[in-house]
């Protein structure tokens, strides 16, 4: 399978343990979760009350992936990265970016559930004091409740001194999150070179800045976060089997790759915990050839990874 190395570096205790070189299995249905879910608040918030921000999503992560090639032992660009206009090439850095954010935080510090800040706040989920739109990218609590904020960022070459300062400088926009100071402000880096590397890292901070406290309701984040996701199943679902996980499922089909068809949707637990405390640990992750399942139920499969299909 295939391996990204991500690199901690300069997180202070208790999080010192990070400051390593970690190399982490990511599947090709892995990489596209994690660009579905980190991707998916940005849609929302352009096309609310739509069934929309999934399948836009969904198309725009599978031509992020088309970007890279996923053998055996690393991920790499692909040609048509290569040969894409600068233009272009940014936009589809700015996705990698952000999955690798996502893989980033969900390995390293138990964050499954990665929130785009700005998407959220435009979708009417975020309460931000004093209201600004600058804000750092990505929020997120682990298992023991603590916040964690990332600011996404991707390259082809080595940044200057100059962009880490002004990276770590953006994670000081936001104060605290439910009342809660966060316990890291980091910066991740996807390096996207002959194979795609990461770095995430939580320097000590460099300067204060005008910085805004973050609120929202009980349950309101987990309906953000998963409502999309049941209003497009709604339409079309098939209940499935993958491993031990009972699953939500719609196809989705390519027709310009041989008619390509993979299974995207959510566990059945997932849709039901819409009231209950956000962003605890739902599942043990799944990580196979044929499909995976995040800790977050979020599901991207292949066919001949299901067993039992039938239709809802």
């Amino acid at each position: 399978m295939s391996q990204i190395r991500i690199t901690g570096k300069d997180f202070q205790p208790p999080y010192d343990r990070l400051n390593a070189t970690h190399q982490v299995n990511v599947s090709w249905f892995k990489f596209m979760k994690f660009a579905i879910t980190v991707g998916q608040p940005i849609f929302r918030a352009a096309f609310p009350n739509t069934v929309w921000s999934v399948p836009l999503t969904i198309y725009k992560a599978f031509a992020v992936t088309c970007a890279l090639e996923f053998n055996r032992r690393r991920i790499e660009r692909t040609r048509l990265y290569k040969l894409l206009e600068q233009s272009e090439k940014a936009n589809v850095s700015y996705w990698i970016g952000m999955a690798v954010a996502g893989i980033s935080a969900d390995y390293l510090l138990n964050v499954s559930r990665l929130l785009h800040a700005g998407a959220f706040k435009r979708a009417g989920y975020l309460n931000v004091i004093p209201d600004t739109n600058r804000l750092a990218d990505l929020i997120g609590e682990d298992e023991n409740g603590n916040w964690h904020i990332i600011e996404a960022k991707a390259r082809q070459y080595r940044p200057s001194a100059d962009d880490k300062r002004k990276w770590k400088d953006q994670t000081t926009t936001i104060l605290s999150i439910r009342g809660c100071t966060p316990v890291t402000r980091s910066y991740s880096l996807a390096l996207i070179g002959d194979d795609l590397r990461a770095e995430m890292v939580d320097p000590e901070q460099i300067r204060e800045r005008v910085r805004r406290r973050v609120d929202f309701e009980p349950g309101t984040i987990n309906r953000g976060y998963y409502e999309p996701f049941r209003e497009w199943l709604a339409e079309e679902a098939r209940l499935v089997t993958f491993g031990d996980h009972e699953l939500k499922v719609r196809p989705v089909k390519f027709a310009g790759f041989n008619n390509l068809t993979i299974y995207i949707g959510m566990s059945r637990s997932a849709d039901t915990r819409d009231g209950e405390r956000e962003f605890t640990k739902l599942f043990q992750p799944i990580d196979t050839e044929t499909g995976y399942v995040g800790a977050d139920g979020i599901s991207v499969l292949a066919e001949e990874g299901i067993s039992g299909m039938r239709m809802r």
